[in-house]
């Protein structure tokens, strides 16, 4: 969901799955990431003509945010499909 919503409100969706979660509460996350490889090129390109060509959905970075809102990482990878690349990300409430 986080490719689809606007990156300023991150942190606050962060901090509400925070205070949600009971104490060392997992957060399980999967995006489209950001990569350099020509299709992810093509669509931020046609991500930025329109987003509805593409579903509305855009790369993000997810790393860092999940971070400042109290969350360690446990587990990041990228899985590729189709060309291309989701990040799975597993944190737990710090």
């Amino acid at each position: 969901m986080f490719d689809l919503i606007p990156e300023d409100d991150f942190g606050r969706v962060l901090a509400e799955f925070h205070r949600v979660l009971r104490p060392s509460g997992r957060l399980v996350i999967a995006t489209l990431a950001r990569t350099r490889r020509l299709i992810y090129r093509l669509w931020e390109s046609l991500y930025r003509v329109d987003p509805s060509w593409v579903g509305g959905c855009r790369g993000v970075e997810m790393t860092d945010a999940v971070q400042r809102a109290g969350f360690s990482i446990e587990r990041c990878e990228a899985v590729t499909q189709l060309a291309m690349v989701t990040e799975a990300l597993r944190a737990i409430k710090s």
